[in-house]
């Protein structure tokens, strides 16, 4: 996965260990000076293989999870994610993990269990009017 012209890529983590690895993400943003962030999702499982996605366009597939929002008006926009019920928001100025928010750090590793998970919110009614 990629935000703009940085990079997501969707992985199924570290290729060195012996067991199947939980399933992550690594987040590199050359613009926002973004490298190598790397968000695990333990006690989960994908099937997929790694990919790596550019958000330059709406409406990529991801190989896991979903995209819940995009808005790629201005690059580097805004995507969110549900990864395994876990909300993964990129916006520029800040990250949100579970609707908590993160300052950004590259370099680093944010290990998420279920118990992280955030309460669940009502998915919104497509077609319907808000006034």
């Amino acid at each position: 996965m990629e935000t703009g012209p940085g990079r997501i890529a969707a992985g199924a983590g570290d290729l060195h260990r012996r067991l199947p690895a939980a399933p992550a993400i690594i987040v590199n943003q050359p613009k926002l000076a973004i490298a190598n962030l790397k968000i695990v999702f333990t006690s989960e499982t994908t099937t997929n293989a790694p990919g790596t996605v550019a958000f330059d366009y709406p409406e990529k597939p991801v190989p896991f999870g979903k995209v819940k929002f995009e808005d790629l008006t201005y690059l580097p926009g805004t995507v969110t994610f549900d990864f395994f019920g876990h909300e993964i928001e990129l916006i520029p100025r800040t990250l949100y993990i579970n609707r908590k928010a993160r300052p950004w750090q590259g370099n680093a590793t944010i290990t998420l269990t279920p118990a992280d998970k955030p309460a669940a919110l009502p998915e919104p009614t497509p077609g319907k009017k808000r006034y």
